[in-house]
């Protein structure tokens, strides 16, 4: 799980779940494994709107959230599988990728890229937003029993 405040009194709520979960008066029922989950709330903690995604048999987490210039949400985490955000389709073979997804200010789905090789695992730990607009993530990049860590401008890969 991972929040996000802005100056207006609201926040932005990021993670994962299993089977279904209610956020205010939305119901959220995942699609597979563990779908990843992202709600607004105001300056009272109530929900404003909640959405999710994910995919039959699939695990998506997100870990990160920030908010860009324009009020949309950029979320970053892993996830294995075909996840669909929105119209978006994302997959991945055997293993985990990190992925960064862009929802509007209302929650609607706009984008999603993941990127990861075909038997290295990677995910996306951290997410900011510059006043360009640019997302930079960081992760970690796993093979074999290494880690590493790194930053990247992956709004590139779009």
């Amino acid at each position: 799980m991972a929040a996000y405040a802005n100056g207006t009194g609201s926040s932005i709520v990021v993670g994962y779940f299993n089977g279904s979960a209610l956020f205010g008066s939305t119901p959220l029922l995942a699609k597979g494994g563990a779908d990843m989950l992202v709600a607004k709330l105001d300056g009272t903690g109530k929900v404003v709107w909640a959405n999710s995604a994910g995919g039959n048999g699939a695990y998506v987490a997100a870990r990160s959230v920030a908010l860009s210039p324009t009020g949309d949400v950029q979320v970053t985490g892993s996830l294995m599988g075909t996840v669909s955000f929105g119209s978006t389709t994302v997959s991945t073979g055997t293993a985990g990728h990190a992925f960064v997804a862009g929802f509007d200010s209302t929650g609607t789905p706009l984008n999603a890229v993941a990127a990861g090789g075909t038997s290295n695992s990677t995910e996306g730990q951290g997410i900011a937003v510059d006043p360009k607009g640019r997302r930079f993530v960081t992760g970690n990049f796993f093979r074999h029993h290494e880690v590493w860590s790194c930053v990247t401008d992956i709004a590139r890969r779009q």
